[in-house]
This record gives structure tokens, C-alpha cells and sequence, in this order.
């Protein structure tokens, strides 16, 4: 059985605490996308941090390994780019707007805050199977079969 392992944050906290440029665009983004805190906004910087890092281990890498990276990226609708140099331009908001609670917003013309509540509430389906997490990653296959019971 051994012990179990220690689970690892999936962001990292800005390096200057007070800066004020970064305050003011996380608090645009909070109201944008309904978010709750900006812990949330971290986690989306580290994933395009990663995908970032990634896409500049491929560009040395085989042409084959390139196209299968690009279609993973594709699939889960971050980019429609056919090389690895577009991956580059990817942002934060490309990240924010896969969330369930973006997609249920937007796709039901309700605000941010209200999807939240809907999805916390159990009133979303995804693919039939009733998911609560707002931050749930949404891919461009299952986008269709999100459903809200009003």
C-alpha cells in the first residue's frame, strides 16, 4: 500500500505580489469569465505556460510528433493553427473559453456568475452524465452535447 503521493499545485502565484497592470487585467478577466477567485486565472497561465514549453520541445522534434500535438490542440478547440510556431500565440482567454462555465453562458446567452450557479446546482449535462465542476475543460466533441435544464 505505501504512501500516498503529495499532490503538487497547478499554478504558480505571481512573482511581484502588488503589481498594479496585473491586478487591474486579472479583475477585467474575473468579471469576463464569472471566475471565482484569481487562483483560477493562475491555473489557466500554467497550462498555456506548459503547452507553450511543450510546443518549443517540438519544434526541434520529428515532423509526425508536430502533427500529433497539433491535433490534440485542435480536438480540445485551443487552436486551429497548422504549426507549432501559431501554438505560441495561444493565451489565457483561449483556455478561460473552454470551460464549462463559459461554454454554458455563452451557448445559453446567460451571465458568467448564473452558469456557475447552474452548474454547481447539477441543472448541466455533458455527453448525458450530469457534471458540477465550472472549470470542468469542455473539448470541441462534448461542446454539442452540453446541456442546460432550465
Amino acid at each position: 500500500m505505501g504512501d500516498p503521493r503529495k499532490l503538487k499545485k497547478k499554478y504558480k502565484k505571481p512573482k511581484v505580489k502588488h503589481e498594479k497592470d496585473r491586478i487591474f487585467e486579472e479583475k477585467k478577466i474575473l468579471q469576463k469569465y464569472g471566475l471565482k477567485n484569481k487562483k483560477e486565472i493562475w491555473k489557466a497561465e500554467s497550462k498555456v505556460s506548459r503547452i507553450r514549453n511543450q510546443a518549443k520541445r517540438l519544434l526541434t522534434a520529428s515532423e509526425e510528433e508536430q502533427k500529433k500535438f497539433l491535433e490534440r490542440l485542435s480536438e480540445q478547440g485551443l487552436i486551429q493553427a497548422k504549426t507549432v510556431d501559431d501554438v505560441l500565440e495561444l493565451k489565457t482567454e483561449n483556455i478561460l473559453d473552454r470551460r464549462l462555465q463559459t461554454i454554458v453562458a455563452n451557448k445559453y446567452r446567460i451571465t458568467a456568475k448564473h452558469a456557475r450557479q447552474a452548474i454547481v446546482h447539477g441543472h448541466v449535462k455533458v455527453g448525458g452524465k450530469k457534471v458540477n465542476i465550472p472549470s470542468y475543460f469542455v473539448n470541441l466533441a462534448s461542446e454539442k452535447k452540453v446541456f442546460y435544464k432550465k
